[in-house]
This record gives structure tokens, C-alpha cells and sequence, in this order.
């Protein structure tokens, strides 16, 4: 007897078939990903599909939303060369342009200038200033050293002439009490352990006090000793020591060299070798570990320690370990345990 019931042909498209076929073809890609990582390959076709899908959602379905306009980037462009002279401009102008937000009323300044490198001319010239100055003071020398202290200050008479520009500098920002000064990361190459331990003690403002957590008696009492910073780095590259004592924070510009740039080379596996170990690793390690990390282990030790000091834990009977990796270590299917009471 001839089956006449009529069948559905396997490509026929609908609602069902078109969501399966779309999930295989994802869970495929996402498979062959994480197989090409795994052998030092590169197949980030599911990293770029979804990096369309969120450009397509944040253009296309959020769209352009309007800026508070409390952020404001001040820039060294063409104009500013135009006004100011060629750069690197004088630390001594860069003290003005620290003292002018501060009377424009900014609630923080970060800048993305290292001022790592002693400047000893401008610093000597101002010692020759204020010699030239004391020197002209006297009567029988004035009318000989008049004009060279007046060659040597220049035109300029918006700073003091006789002032190191450095130590101007460190003025405004101590003055403004609300400045952040740039720092870079050093790989292995760039330095050695006995700087790396040198400029990590220089950069006050990447010190931090341990956490704390109450004893027995209700006291609070160190949780461990204080985070340690920069151990995925070898070294910083900090500002000179007059400013770095009276900034109030810091922030690192970048790891990657020129980040906005079109530069597929920086993806060579040589190139990627390169990079410091965590260099970019969000939420999990390097500089932009997650910020609740320290407090989720406080609460973890918190609440075993609770856990211990009532109960006893056994594992299930008949249960055996079996370890899975994703990305983490841990044990496949759970770990069942039982909690028996202590002992008062």
C-alpha cells in the first residue's frame, strides 16, 4: 500500500525552519572560531558580525543622541600653532592654560601630554633671567645689563620669565586641585624591574589602601595587603617628579601605538607577540580588570567563612569530578554537596 499523504519538502522555508537554519549557521561559525583560536588561527567572522549588528543598532535603531556638552575636548590644532608657536609649547604656557580652566570653572582637567623629560634649557634660561635681574638691580650695572636681561626674557610677559617653566606648571596644577596628567605603559623591551618598581613608588595616585573587613569582635582589620598595580606591565612612563607630587590623578592614554590608525599589520602574530601579557582583556585582567573584582572575593571569603565555621561539607555519594573548561575551570554538572551541622 502506496503512502499518499503528501510530504513537505526539506527546503521548504518557513517561520521555524528559517530560525533553525539561522541558529546552526551561527553555532557553526561560533564552533569554527573557537577552533581557529584555539590552533593560534584567526576567524572573527562571529566578532564582526556582531560588531555590525551593534554599529546597525546604535546608528540605525538608537540614532544620534545630543551631547551635554559638559565635556569638552580642547585641542592642538592648526589655530593653536598659529597663536601659540610651533610645539611643544613652554610648560610655563601650559600653566596658563591650566590656570585659565581653572577660573572658567571646570570640574577636572585630564591631559594626554607626558611631561616625562627634564626641561634643563628653559630651566637654565630662567636662572640666567633671574641672575640678569638681580645683576641689573645694582646701580653701576643696570644701564650694561638692562638690555641683555630685556634680550633674554623675550617678548613674551604673560609667565615670569625668571621661573622655571616646570615648577609654573606644578604651581597651576597645584592650584586647580583637579588635574589629571598622562602616564604610558613601558613593555619589557622599554624597561627593566628596578624602574618598573621606581615608577610604580612614584605614581601616588595608583596607590591604594587594602581592603578592609570586621574580626570576631566587630573591629575592622585589613582583608589582605593592598592591591598591587601595574604587575602586568614592566614599567610607566610618568611625568617629571615636580608634577607628578601635585597631580591628583592620572590616566594611561593607550597600549596600542596610534589606535585610531588603519594599520592592519598590527594584527601580525609577530605584532600581537609584542604586546604585554593582558594588554586588553575587559572585565578579566591587565589595566581594565573589573572594578568589583577585589569586593565579589571579599564577599566570597565573607560568606564561607559563615558557611564553614556552621557546617561541614561532604560531596553527594556516588558523585565523581569531572572538569570542564568554559573559559574557566570548572566541575561539569555541578558539585553537589552536603552541609551537616558542626558540633556547638
Amino acid at each position: 500500500m502506496v503512502d499518499q499523504r503528501p510530504r513537505r519538502p526539506f527546503l521548504r522555508v518557513d517561520a521555524f525552519r528559517l530560525a533553525l537554519y539561522a541558529g546552526l549557521l551561527v553555532t557553526l561559525l561560533h564552533l569554527l572560531q573557537v577552533v581557529s583560536r584555539s590552533r593560534d588561527a584567526e576567524f572573527p567572522v562571529v566578532g564582526r558580525i556582531e560588531s555590525a549588528v551593534q554599529d546597525w543598532a546604535i546608528t540605525r535603531l538608537r540614532g544620534p543622541r545630543p551631547t551635554s556638552g559638559r565635556v569638552v575636548i580642547v585641542a592642538i590644532d592648526e589655530r593653536s600653532v598659529q597663536a601659540e608657536g610651533k610645539w611643544p609649547w613652554s610648560r610655563a604656557q601650559m600653566a596658563l592654560l591650566v590656570d585659565r580652566l581653572a577660573e572658567g570653572g571646570v570640574a577636572a582637567a585630564g591631559f594626554d601630554v607626558v611631561w616625562s623629560d627634564e626641561d634643563e634649557l628653559p630651566r637654565r634660561l630662567a636662572r640666567l633671567n633671574r641672575l640678569l635681574a638681580e645683576a641689573a638691580a645694582e646701580p653701576g650695572l643696570r644701564a650694561r645689563l638692562a638690555p641683555i636681561a630685556e634680550a633674554a626674557r623675550g617678548a613674551e610677559r604673560r609667565f615670569p620669565a625668571d621661573v622655571d617653566p616646570t615648577e609654573q606648571l606644578a604651581a597651576a596644577i597645584e592650584r586647580a586641585g583637579n588635574v589629571a596628567v598622562g602616564f604610558t605603559f613601558l613593555s619589557p623591551a622599554d624597561a627593566s624591574p628596578e624602574r618598573h618598581r621606581e615608577s610604580i613608588a612614584r605614581a601616588r595616585f595608583l596607590r591604594a589602601e587594602p581592603l578592609h573587613q570586621r574580626d570576631g569582635l566587630g573591629k575592622l582589620v585589613p582583608a589582605g595587603g593592598a592591591p598591587a598595580f601595574g604587575t602586568v606591565f614592566a614599567g610607566l612612563l610618568t611625568p617629571v617628579d615636580e608634577i607628578l607630587a601635585v597631580a591628583d590623578a592620572g590616566g594611561f592614554f593607550q597600549v596600542f601605538p596610534d589606535p585610531d590608525a588603519f594599520i592592519p599589520e598590527r594584527f601580525a602574530p609577530e605584532a600581537k607577540a609584542a604586546l604585554p601579557k593582558g594588554a586588553y582583556v575587559p572585565f578579566g585582567g591587565g589595566s581594565r580588570t573589573c572594578i568589583g573584582m577585589r569586593f565579589g572575593q571579599l564577599e566570597i571569603k565573607a560568606i564561607a567563612t559563615l558557611i564553614l565555621q556552621r557546617f561541614r561539607l561532604e560531596p553527594a555519594p556516588g558523585w565523581s569530578l569531572s572538569v570542564r573548561q568554559m573559559p574557566t575551570l570548572s566541575p561539569r554538572g555541578g558539585l553537589p554537596v552536603l552541609l551537616r551541622p558542626r558540633a556547638a
